[in-house]
């Protein structure tokens, strides 16, 4: 394995017309609590990549939180561009919360409480970077649709079947860093996340399991049903 340097070749654009299916198991500081589903297409240039992240097994009746998300965008130079996210999330039986971000506006509802609009967070967000154009920049600004989260890379690493392994440091609200990274994959085509180590404060750890091609009829059609009702009034 290298570290350092600039001089191997730049990535291949994502396959076009290709729907990937990836399973992940999801740690918190190295517990296994959980499990991710995640659809990710391409097909003319757009993407959409949509999922369910959720507890299972007795974490499931300790701590039930699931996440769902649906990202819908275009890439350019190599690059997701989203432009409208939605993400649903629930924990145990009080905490819902609805967020829809598109055209730089981010809307909220809140355990059923419409919250006032303000602007969407700078950077691309989690679910677009990792599962549409993984790429191991010097400098990230990444976001979960309503936290910014600025990452810069600490060291850069590439094995000799081209795995590539990034490290960074990411600034929270105080400016404290805190360690973050990932490491990147091809699978049929597509740079996709093996691993993902979120910042300290999420304290997640993403492994992928198996990554296949989807035999959907439809290729354009995702498995999972619109995350924005009640959200921005759709």
């Amino acid at each position: 394995m290298c570290a350092g340097g600039w001089l191997w070749a730049a990535p291949a654009p994502p396959a076009d017309s290709l729907s990937l299916d990836l399973e992940y198991k999801v740690f918190v500081r190295g517990v296994r609590v959980g499990a991710a589903h995640i659809r990710s297409e391409t097909s003319g240039g757009r993407y959409r990549v949509c999922g369910l992240m959720h507890t299972t097994n007795v974490w499931a009746r300790i701590a039930p939180w699931e996440s769902r998300f649906d990202v819908r965008g275009r890439i350019e130079e190599e690059r997701a561009v989203p432009e409208e996210l939605h993400v649903h999330t629930r924990a145990g039986k009080k905490r819902d919360r609805r967020i829809h971000v598109t055209d730089g506006v981010l809307r909220q509802v809140r355990e059923g409480e419409t919250q006032e609009e303000v602007p969407a967070p700078e950077g691309v967000d989690f679910v677009s970077f990792f599962w549409v154009t993984a790429l191991c920049d010097a400098e990230l600004v990444l976001n979960n649709g309503r936290r910014l989260y600025p990452m810069m890379l600490r060291e850069r690493m590439l094995a000799d079947d081209g795995t590539e392994t990034c490290d960074y440091e990411v600034l929270d609200d105080d400016g404290d860093a805190s360690p973050a990274g990932f490491v990147v994959v091809e699978r049929h085509g597509r740079r996709v996340a093996k691993t993902v180590n979120m910042p300290a404060k999420l304290r997640r750890q993403l492994r992928l399991v198996d990554a296949s091609v989807s035999n959907d009829a439809q290729p354009a059609a995702c498995s999972l049903p619109d995350l924005g009702a009640g959200v921005g009034g759709q």
